[in-house]
């Protein structure tokens, strides 16, 4: 069962996560271990007796996740993965538990990951267009082509690249969950009643540390370069390894990827938002045969950017 299925406990209570993670950062040091973190948590949950199973599969799940270690001093969150906010936190979780190995069989963290990078190659329904995205949208999106063998009885035998089927998300138990999700790492983000715009800011700036400590800060860098240091450390976003696998499993079902010059429609809101946001500066030179331009906004503008300096983080 999907992580990305609320009948599965870890996705079931995703929402007490915040709560765990506030209780450690306020009492962590008074727990020996993290069953003494779960016995603390327990009663938040105020499960009915059929839930019971579901919460301790929650617990099953989460304590063993290394979102959070046992020190000297008690139970802490993890600094492997920072002490942004949840959001950022889990970003980077899911980045790193992710393998390509298993991206396209396993119902764990890769079918959250599987899920982003579908969402990370739709062109419109951002801010940038003003058109946001229904839920009935977001589940065409991922129904239509998205590749995932989980359920393939042969797992080792699979090659998703010769034969993509699609994922046929069921909206009952997994579309709600899968945009809980993305709406936690920031990847969408609620615009009118139901519905949602693609917007990855906060998913950028959780990972601009990590950009600029490889880059340096005020530095000007050719566009092509700074691309390929953020997909590096931003897997689900165009030309990370996630994404251009699931990209390349999609062409079979007549997905077209970007061209070369062009910066995808999602990655561009983010970037774009950034620069507005006083994070990033664009630079551009007339006579740049490298330069790439931004998807398109509601005017029909396109920017094109030379290089990149990042200002803030």
């Amino acid at each position: 069962m999907a992580l990305t299925n609320n009948a599965h406990g870890a996705c079931r209570f995703l929402g007490q996560l915040p709560h765990i993670e506030r209780l450690i950062e306020i009492a962590g040091h008074s727990f020996k271990s993290l069953d003494d973190l779960q016995m603390a948590s327990w009663d938040s949950f105020g499960a009915s007796d059929n839930q019971l199973k579901l919460v301790r599969q929650f617990f099953g799940f989460w304590l063993e996740s290394e979102l959070w270690v046992v020190t000297a001093n008690g139970v802490e969150l993890n600094p492997r993965y920072g002490f942004g906010s949840f959001g950022s936190r889990i970003g980077k979780w899911l980045v790193d538990k992710a393998s390509t190995e298993h991206l396209f069989t396993s119902t764990d963290v890769e079918s959250v990951v599987r899920a982003a990078c579908v969402v990370m190659s739709v062109d419109g329904f951002n801010p940038r267009t003003l058109e946001p995205m229904s839920e009935s949208e977001i589940e065409k999106s991922l129904n239509r082509q998205m590749p995932d063998f989980s359920n393939h009885i042969d797992r080792e035998l699979v090659d998703p690249m010769a034969n993509p089927i699609s994922l046929l998300t069921n909206r009952g138990n997994e579309l709600k969950p899968t945009i809980q999700w993305l709406s936690i790492i920031g990847i969408l983000e609620p615009g009118p009643t139901n519905t949602w715009y693609i917007n990855p800011t906060r998913l950028l700036k959780t990972f601009l540390p990590d950009i600029s400590e490889e880059l340096g800060l005020k530095t000007n860098v050719p566009i092509a370069k700074f691309l390929s240091v953020l997909s590096k450390h931003i897997p689900i976003a165009d030309g990370g390894k996630f994404f251009e696998l699931v990209s390349r499993a999609r062409t079979g079902s007549g997905f077209q990827p970007n061209e070369t010059n062009q910066i995808g429609g999602s990655l561009s809101t983010g970037l774009y938002a950034l620069q507005t946001q006083g994070f990033l500066k664009f630079n551009l030179l007339s006579d740049d045969k490298n330069r790439r331009a931004l998807s398109p906004d509601y005017l029909g503008r396109r920017d094109e950017i030379s290089s990149v300096e990042i200002l803030n983080v």
